[in-house]
């Protein structure tokens, strides 16, 4: 099974509680458009 990338996010630099520094790809705002059931029953490569 082969699958398009509908869109491609560029990740922001954040610094989080305790000064731990992260790129965040996503945050809850995007979680919607991911398609969490695909990705659940998608067989590994």
């Amino acid at each position: 099974m082969t699958r398009k990338i509908k869109k491609a996010l560029k990740s922001k630099p954040t610094i989080e509680g305790t000064g731990v520094h992260l790129k965040r790809a996503f945050g809850y705002d995007q979680v919607p458009m991911l398609d969490l059931k695909s990705l659940l029953t998608a067989a590994p490569e």
